[in-house]
């Protein structure tokens, strides 16, 4: 499979079982967690963001719920998880901020606590 299909799953995209059949991804092996590490972490170094800097909210859920990576001024990335206080979806409940040497370590911080890798990415098996 291609780094941008890896990289539009990540974002929690979804594709199709025509959409699969039509970029000839499917069937398809399981994905190794190492290699989906490799594919985030190149992504952060060219991009400084993951999934991106202004993460998508709505009307009734102004806050992102999940986590977001960005690269620091020092060259350190910095990983940041808010959750909603379920009382008021406008206010931020808890904020988490781990930082990270590099992009590999906020890489694997992300894909374990916000898409519970290795698991089920949109079907596709990561193992590993």
């Amino acid at each position: 499979m291609d780094e941008k299909t890896i990289i539009l799953l990540l974002r929690g995209g979804h594709l199709d079982m025509s959409e699969r059949l039509a970029r000839g991804i499917w069937p398809h092996p399981p994905l190794q967690f190492d290699e989906v590490v490799r594919i985030l972490t190149e992504h952060l170094r060219d991009h400084g963001a993951f999934p991106d800097s202004k993460l998508a909210t709505s009307k009734d859920h102004p806050v992102h719920e999940g986590g977001e990576i960005r690269r620091l001024a020092s060259g350190q990335y910095i990983y940041e998880c808010r959750a909603p206080n379920p009382l008021n979806p406008r206010k931020v409940a808890q904020t988490v901020e781990v930082v990270f040497a590099n992009a590999e370590g906020a890489a694997r911080c992300y894909l374990k606590w916000d898409l519970h890798l290795p698991g089920d990415l949109d079907g596709w098996k990561v193992i590993g």
